[in-house]
């Protein structure tokens, strides 16, 4: 199963524990517009599945399920 995650802290990050820990994704995709500040401010080597990291929205529609992690302002966006 491909699993999108919007988001990559706090809650973003506790979401991305849970579904390693199940083992229940073959490729996960990260969004957040920042690409860089997403590759800098997250490290996926412990992860089991496939990692995607994307700034482009259009990447996650390829998702089983979109998880919207982001801080609250950001959901209009």
């Amino acid at each position: 199963m491909n699993i999108a995650i919007i988001g990559y802290k706090n809650h973003a990050g506790r979401l991305i524990s849970i579904i390693n820990k199940l083992n229940v994704c073959s490729k996960l995709i990260i969004f957040h517009p920042d690409k860089r500040k997403l590759i800098n401010g997250f490290n996926g080597d412990d992860l089991e599945c496939e990692i995607i990291f994307t700034n482009v929205i259009e990447d996650i529609l390829e998702a089983s399920c979109i998880f919207i992690a982001s801080p609250t302002p950001t959901h209009y966006e």
